[in-house]
């Protein structure tokens, strides 16, 4: 199966670049930093040779599942 790449630097119409749009201390950068950290390549390289439609960067699917998480707990402890 084929990886579909994640393009962090990806441009819209408009706005020319999401960047633009995001703090610079914005919480999102930290949490591209604590992913790109992850060793992901065993994971990754099952799904690099195999039939099948693009599966997604594990390392994109944990940058946005991350953010989730704390807004979950937070939810459940409110409850």
């Amino acid at each position: 199966m084929a990886v579909r790449s994640d393009k962090m630097g990806q441009s819209w119409l408009l706005p020319p670049d999401i960047s633009e749009l995001i703090p610079v201390d914005h919480i999102c950068y930290l949490v591209i930093a604590i992913v790109n950290g992850i060793d992901a390549s065993d994971v990754e390289q099952k799904y690099m040779s195999g039939p099948g439609n693009p599966a997604y960067l594990r390392r994109m699917l944990y940058a946005s599942s991350y953010p989730v998480r704390p807004l979950m707990l937070y939810g459940l402890r409110e409850r």
